[in-house]
């Protein structure tokens, strides 16, 4: 029997990775391995020493033996020569976990305090408290920064016992906590729980039934918010959540609304303005961001009364190219309400259709739908085609190959800055074109400038009778009526008012299809400034591609040959977007969809 008031060593046999325990006079430890090696106590217990090294109620004097500076293993030590530490009992870890942090009884520190008394009052050494703010329980287990920690130290072996507050603290899936169990067994641990639903030793079966009961309630309030949110939208209310950017939400009898948010509103309004005048969208997020004008995210945290910046880098959320696009292309700015159908890791966002397949509204529209689609319209113009990746070189996905009719490259010259190579890198070309940067661009801006540079572009003019704006809504819905009517089992309920949805809006476009028909396209007229004007403006090569991209600015370029050598011959340029010049400006009768150098 070994006596609880023994001295211990704490050794490690070998180059095994466990720690193990023995008695000062014992040559062996107590899981019955040989104690004449040595090593640092920087690797797990044995768990079969642990059950077998009584632990008092009060602290005990543990000997660590540590090894020879020459890093090889030594006998076991004497009692003088040993460094003595302090070890109190189980080694615990706490773990804390909130939804959503608040004041209250379910508080991230009320939570912290609980553990921390509970851990106290049974001698439990606390190793860390590992803590997942505004983190869902049903949340993957690695996918935590506080639980991975965890999982951290279950890996290792070092502690005894997990601690929380409750069961749906560790998880309110099944498979989730499943998981969770399946560690701390695997690192000899016990999940415990201050409300002694989990206490040391209990059985698993009671574990894996209440792990079952917190994924039951889970399902239950996830059905019980959706059912809510799909009320709502039918009222047109709005179901809750983070306004987009550009509104706030206000109470009223009815249910909750989308109103303007004043100084968001306006600042959309401008960007939407901006980019149909054709500023680039790169240029707004350099000037919002120079500003200091809160991102979409920040601005939305800050209006919550929460710190903006992130909370593991410390800064604020900036602006990007991608977030003004995904705003100004989104329907929401025209007070569209809208859902994710796609999963919860890959939004798709579409909008709420009432029965009649109609778009519904939750708030007023900031811009009006005919403004929507013409910025939309942009920002698809200046879209890079899918593959092909932009550099700041000025005529990529400007300059195409004669031979193949594929786009050129660029590539740098090591030996030359400032000089590149424009070629084509098609494996089944057999003319390859191949021109130096310094050659082509000057010819390109010189000659374009030259014929066209005091033309206006035309900008689009909505008719009061044009209905295209409707016409992309409807079709969009449509689009997105179909995509669902496809996922649902044919002739049930919900497929019939699916169809019903999708009839409807058929109908109605066919109507608008028709009146637009008859009204005629919409009408152009010349922008505030000249192409010299704008050219002269842009900052970059970048700034300036997306200018010869907007006006559809082409330049083919054939192989060098004995009758092409010079650049005039080699290079065709032209101008193919539809209505990209005032035609009301000739000079020298140029034809303005396209000039052959």
């Amino acid at each position: 029997m070994i006596s609880e008031n023994a001295t211990y060593r704490m050794v490690r046999v070998g180059a095994g990775r466990m720690i193990h325990a023995t008695t000062g006079t014992s040559g062996r430890t107590l899981c019955g391995r040989s104690a004449s090696h040595a090593s640092h106590l920087d690797a797990p217990t044995c768990r079969q020493c642990a059950d077998r090294m009584p632990v008092p109620a009060d602290a005990v004097t543990v000997e660590i033996a540590e090894p020879a500076p020459s890093g090889r293993a030594v006998p076991a030590v004497s009692a003088r020569e040993a460094v003595t530490v302090n070890v109190t009992g189980d080694v615990a870890v706490i773990y804390v976990r909130l939804s959503r942090d608040s004041d209250d009884s379910t508080s991230v520190e009320s939570q912290r305090d609980i553990c921390r008394t509970f851990a106290e009052a049974r001698g439990w050494e606390v190793a860390e408290i590992c803590e997942d703010v505004d983190v869902s329980g049903a949340t993957p287990l690695e996918d935590r920064p506080g639980m991975a920690r965890v999982l951290e130290y279950l890996a290792t072996g070092r502690v005894r016992y997990v601690l929380a507050w409750k069961l749906d603290r560790f998880a309110r899936s099944m498979i989730e906590f499943g998981r969770f169990l399946a560690a701390c067994d695997a690192g000899g641990s016990e999940a415990v729980t201050t409300d002694g639903v989990l206490a040391p030793g209990a059985s698993r079966m009671a574990a894996k039934i209440m792990a079952t009961v917190a994924e039951i309630e889970r399902d239950m309030i996830t059905d019980r918010i959706r059912t809510m949110k799909e009320r709502l939208r039918k009222r047109g209310a709005w179901p809750g959540g983070i306004p987009p950017y550009g509104y706030a939400v206000e109470s009223t009898p009815d249910g909750k609304r989308l109103i303007e948010d004043a100084e968001a509103a306006a600042r959309v309004r401008d960007i939407v303005s901006r980019v149909i005048d054709g500023e680039r969208v790169g240029g707004i997020v350099d000037r919002l961001n120079a500003e200091g004008v809160p991102s979409p995210a920040a601005h939305a945290r800050i209006r919550q009364g929460k710190d903006p910046r992130n909370k593991r880098t410390g800064r604020m959320p900036a602006w990007t190219n991608t977030a003004v696009k995904d705003l100004l292309t989104s329907p929401a700015l025209t007070g569209t309400l809208m859902h994710n159908v796609g999963t919860r890791d890959k939004r798709v966002m579409r909008p709420v259709l009432d029965a009649q397949g109609r778009a519904v509204k939750v708030g007023p529209p900031l811009i009006t739908d005919r403004d929507h689609v013409r910025v939309c319209e942009v920002i698809e113009a200046r879209a890079v085609p899918q593959g092909k990746r932009a550099t700041d070189t000025m005529l990529l996905h400007v300059a195409t190959c004669h031979g193949c009719g594929g786009y050129l490259t660029a590539n740098a010259r090591k030996d030359r800055p400032g000089v590149s190579l424009y070629r084509c890198t098609a494996k089944g070309c057999e003319a390859r074109a191949s021109i130096q940067n310094t050659a082509l661009e000057p010819f390109v801006v010189r000659t374009v400038l030259a014929r066209f540079g005091m033309w206006r572009p035309l900008v689009k003019v909505a008719e009061v009778a044009d209905v295209s704006a409707e016409i992309a809504r409807d079709t969009a819905a449509v689009e997105s009526l179909s995509e669902a009517l496809g996922k649902l089992p044919a002739g049930g309920p919900a497929w019939n008012g699916v169809m019903a949805q999708l009839t409807a809006t058929n109908e109605r476009l066919a109507v608008l299809t028709a009146q637009q028909e008859a009204a005629g396209t919409a009408d152009y007229a010349p922008g505030p400034l000249t192409l010299s004007e704008l050219w002269e403006r842009a900052e970059t090569d970048a700034d300036r591609r997306e200018l010869l991209r907007e006006w559809g600015v082409t330049a083919e370029v054939w192989k060098a040959s004995p009758d092409r050598r010079d650049v005039a011959r080699r290079v065709k340029l032209s101008i193919t977007m539809p209505h990209a010049m005032d035609t009301s400006l000739e000079s020298d009768d140029v034809d303005p969809m396209e000039y052959a150098a």
